[in-house]
């Protein structure tokens, strides 16, 4: 069980001075972390904790999605009064006694703004991320940029990930016209994007003997700003 608890510090004072602000901000990392299908999601006050299993959840894709929350989280800082991110990986659901224990562990974790990761959870960030010691925990310290970005008008493939083979060999085929697929160009405005995307993807792939995979990817453009993918755009034209 892959367990992600993020702290939002003084989320509940924050929910009674502006909660349009507090409901757009639980929206969109619940958007973001039950599109993996998450087995179990509690709020223990300013915590929000959601379970992930590995017999169910894609664990490459949770790094990938975690690592963007946290981007995400870090864009709206200057709003917050401080945060963490805490990932720890067990053997089962934890109990109510254990859970307690890991939220007051994330409130004495410093600086605020940061990802930890428990020694046990160490291992599903390799290849992404770098830490040092804090606390009994791990602090990301580094980390590779998941995103395809456009610079100078020109895609710029930055994915050095695990996946980067896997990648490359599904993608290359949709720009050469060899094949169909999608692409979802991904503003963190709008909740329900991710859904979205996986159930229109799956709708067009169709089921039984009609089944046919259908790649899709997701695209994080800069401050969402679509002019350097013009290209990218007009290749599509199946």
């Amino acid at each position: 069980m892959v367990e992600v608890l993020v702290e939002i510090n003084g989320f509940n004072s924050l929910e009674k001075i502006d909660s349009s602000f507090t409901e757009k901000l639980l929206g969109n990392i619940k958007s973001m972390l039950e599109n993996d299908s998450s087995v179990f999601y509690k709020r223990i006050g300013s915590c929000f904790l959601f379970g992930f299993s590995p017999g169910i959840n894609d664990l490459n894709r949770l790094i990938h999605t975690i690592l963007r929350m946290y981007d995400y989280l870090g864009s709206v800082a200057d709003e917050l009064r401080g945060f963490n991110i805490l990932v720890n990986q067990t053997k089962g659901i934890l109990s109510e006694i254990e859970h307690e224990a890991f939220v007051k562990d994330i409130y004495t974790l410093e600086p605020d703004g940061s990802l930890f990761v428990s020694k046990s959870a160490a291992d599903l960030f390799e290849g992404y991320s770098a830490f040092e010691e804090a606390g009994g925990y791990l602090r990301m310290v580094s980390y590779e940029n998941l995103q395809i970005k456009a610079e100078g008008g020109a895609l710029d493939f930055v994915i050095k990930t695990k996946e980067q083979e896997e990648f490359t060999a599904s993608f290359t085929p949709l720009l050469n016209g060899e094949r169909k697929g999608l692409f979802f160009f991904h503003n963190p405005e709008m909740q329900g994007i991710l859904y979205m995307g996986y159930a229109l993807s799956r709708y067009i792939e169709g089921s039984g003997e009609n089944k046919a995979f259908l790649p899709w990817f997701y695209i994080f453009p800069e401050k969402n700003d679509f002019s350097g993918y013009s290209a990218l755009i007009r290749s599509l034209n199946y």
